[in-house]
């Protein structure tokens, strides 16, 4: 995701303003959404929340997003690295005072062709298989990493660690899909399933590495 790049970068800056990461979204490479925000429906406050609404989608709530930090008009202490989405902001002043203002997100965006026959029906099994994988399993994840790093990531480790046998794209659109469906008892225990896999795959993955395998 472009934020978390653009942040990490931002946050790895030395103070000549360079930094060993960046972030590159190939031409093409990747379809370009913005963040949602809305009222609830019965809020408490609804005119304060309207007022907050019109202040982000405003001008100057806009570059708060998009400019440097300690700058007017960009926020106090730290670049949010957020791209706006008024496209009156993408010329001439505004641009020039955006930190990311090259990226030029709606041109990017003409060279994107969405087909969602494609994906469309496989966003919910990959928002469980990128859980299973890489969060809930995320310490042992860590460690097998670290060791394979530490070994030079020896081939039989490697291999281990890289399996992702379980949730083939031809799975998470057929049995993973299928039985997140059923029912939420389905789904937790399919969950719980596929943690543990990857969670024993790490585990090996690190044993074999501090073996040099």
């Amino acid at each position: 995701v472009d934020f978390y790049g653009r942040t990490t970068a931002e946050s790895l800056k030395k103070q000549d303003g360079l930094s060993r990461v960046g972030y590159v979204m190939p031409p093409g490479g990747s379809s370009i959404s913005v963040d949602p925000i809305a009222v609830l429906k019965g809020a408490p406050h609804l005119d304060l929340a309207h007022s907050f609404v019109e202040f982000v989608l405003s001008k100057e709530g806009q570059m708060i997003w998009a400019a440097a930090p300690g700058s007017h008009p960009g926020p106090k202490y730290r670049a949010l690295r957020r791209l706006p989405v008024r496209p009156d902001l993408y010329q001439g002043e505004t641009l020039g005072l955006m930190i990311d203002g090259s990226e030029m997100p709606f041109e990017q965006a003409k060279k994107f062709d969405y087909d969602g026959s494609l994906t469309g029906h496989l966003f919910t099994p990959l928002r469980i298989i990128v859980r299973v994988m890489c969060i809930d399993a995320h310490d042992e994840m860590k460690e097998a990493w670290e060791a394979l790093i530490d070994s030079g990531f020896p081939p039989q480790a490697t291999e281990k660690f890289h399996d992702i046998s379980l949730v083939s794209y031809e799975l998470a659109g057929t049995s993973i899909k299928s039985t997140l469906k059923k029912s939420k008892v389905d789904a937790v225990k399919l969950m719980n399933e596929l943690g543990s896999f990857f969670r024993k795959n790490y585990k090996e993955a690190k044993q074999l590495a501090e073996e040099g395998k």
